[in-house]
């Protein structure tokens, strides 16, 4: 694919250049705000956790690549991003009759609110991994990692809250990592080879290869009705891993 002739993923990268951040922005915080109906009756818990389902990814990364500048903390860096949060976590969960919830779970609406926010979380592993990759150049820890947090969604420190509180379902994404965690892996993985490493891509089709993949992944799940996880090979190589070291375990 060559760099200097227009492809698909430069008109996708384009496209998302050209939309209003506040166009994705509201999708991405309705959809995230119907996630936890169960929180509801707990206000300032559900609005936290929430948040850190709609911006932690990015916030964490932020704080540890500590760059202001090219990777500021969102909730600090416009008024713009609490406000739209904070009126759409308050619709989603307290209009009347709960009607912007049931609207949002609608099939075509959900389609295009995921389309939304998948592609800004595909936006933001690569820029991540991109900026990782030029602060600490040769260590693929800084990129994988800092890439996986940016698009986990917040996982990590969510579990840390319900955990504590006694609302966690299930083994928390420290130990046994999620699809959020494990596409967050894979996002940053492909982008950090092709683009990085490999000089497949520039950076602005690595950018489109990764919101193409989360978004089509998504409306597939959509349509057929049930999750199609891309990342089940990460998970069975982990559970593989744990399988032999609890072996392991054993013969010592």
């Amino acid at each position: 694919m060559s760099k200097s002739d227009p492809s698909v993923l430069l008109a996708v990268t384009q496209q998302l250049k050209d939309i209003p951040f506040e166009y994705l922005f509201v999708p991405h915080c309705i959809i995230v705000a119907s996630w936890f109906p169960q929180l509801r009756n707990r206000f300032l818990f559900s609005y936290w956790v929430g948040f850190l389902a709609a911006a932690g990814g990015g916030t964490i990364s932020s704080l540890l690549l500590m760059d202001s500048k090219r990777a500021p903390v969102a909730l600090f860096a416009e008024n713009k991003v609490g406000v739209i949060w904070t009126v759409s976590w308050w619709l989603v969960n307290f209009f009347p009759y709960q009607l912007v919830r049931k609207i949002a779970v609608l099939l075509p609406v959900r389609v295009v609110l995921k389309v939304c926010l998948n592609s800004l979380r595909a936006s933001l592993v690569a820029a991540r991994t991109q900026l990782a990759a030029d602060l600490y150049p040769g260590v693929f820890a800084a990129p994988l990692v800092l890439g996986t947090i940016a698009g986990s969604g917040g996982k990590f420190c969510i579990d840390i809250l319900t955990g504590a509180t006694g609302e966690l379902k299930g083994p928390s994404e420290f130990t046994v990592p999620g699809f959020a965690v494990r596409s967050g892996f894979a996002g940053a993985l492909l982008y950090y080879l092709s683009v990085t490493q490999w000089h497949w891509l520039s950076p602005d089709e690595g950018r489109g290869l990764i919101v193409l993949l989360y978004v089509i992944h998504g409306l597939i799940s959509d349509i057929a009705g049930r999750p199609l996880d891309f990342t089940l090979p990460i998970a069975r190589l982990v559970a593989v891993a744990q399988g032999l070291t609890a072996v392991m375990l054993e013969i010592a």
